[in-house]
């Protein structure tokens, strides 16, 4: 319900800055665990929509930084970002591999026909 002026996403966390001259409402999909308004600690009550949580932040321009989840979570999202990138890398080296195969049978058949 504020002016976003800037935004930074990461794994875990949000970084924006707002500015607002009422009370601002922010929305997440996921619930946040830690609201830094400013650098500071800020105990914002979490309410809990049907599809997200929104907090209120308070008037004026502030730098706002959201952190979401726990360690529990963020060990899972980073063993997944590692699995995705193992299993992306082993299919591109058997797609090469089936490739290279292919081509050597192709050649080495056309040497034993002639």
């Amino acid at each position: 319900s504020g002016n976003l002026l800037k935004v930074d996403y990461l794994l875990q966390t949000i970084l924006f800055v707002y500015e607002s001259e009422e009370k601002t409402v922010a929305s997440l999909n996921y619930k946040p665990g830690i609201v830094r308004v400013d650098g500071k600690i800020f105990a914002a009550e979490i309410l809990k929509g049907d599809d997200c949580f929104s907090i209120m932040l308070p008037s004026g321009k502030h730098h706002v930084e959201i952190v979401t989840g726990n360690k529990f979570s963020y060990g899972i999202n980073m063993a997944s970002i590692w699995s995705m990138s193992a299993i992306s890398i082993y299919g591109i080296v058997a797609s090469m591999l089936l490739l290279s195969f292919f081509i050597a049978l192709k050649f080495i058949r056309k040497r034993y026909n002639s």
